[in-house]
């Protein structure tokens, strides 16, 4: 995973929404938060998005998205999240597309910048 995290300009991680399936996913996030420090990646300057997926799934079956916020901490985190499914595609490119949006908007930033001190 570390390898295919170098050189990561942005990043979807995909929480299975299945209450059985919640363990899972907080290890699952926790081990991605030590990848991104085994590379030197803060995982609060990358851009980077939470997608609650099979939300299509009967109610019964999946945690309702305010409990998944407390479990993964995702206030706290300060990262965007959206709720859908990839089965029906509902949201799947509304977050590609946020995340793709922002880090075109870092990119062009940091140009700016560059551009500003080569010329100044």
């Amino acid at each position: 995973r570390q390898l295919v995290l170098r050189g990561v300009d942005g990043l979807i991680f995909i929480v299975d929404s299945q209450w059985d399936r919640m363990e899972a996913n907080i290890e699952s996030l926790k081990n991605l938060e030590e990848n991104l420090a085994t590379i030197d990646l803060n995982p609060e300057q990358l851009t980077w998005m939470l997608f609650y997926n099979k939300r299509d799934l009967p109610e019964e079956q999946i945690a309702p998205v305010e409990a998944i916020d407390l479990l993964l901490r995702a206030p706290e985190r300060k990262v965007d999240r959206l709720a859908g499914d990839c089965v029906t595609g509902r949201n799947v490119f509304r977050t590609l597309n946020l995340v793709t949006q922002k880090v075109l908007r870092d990119f062009l930033v940091k140009d700016d910048l560059e551009n500003y001190e080569a010329y100044r």
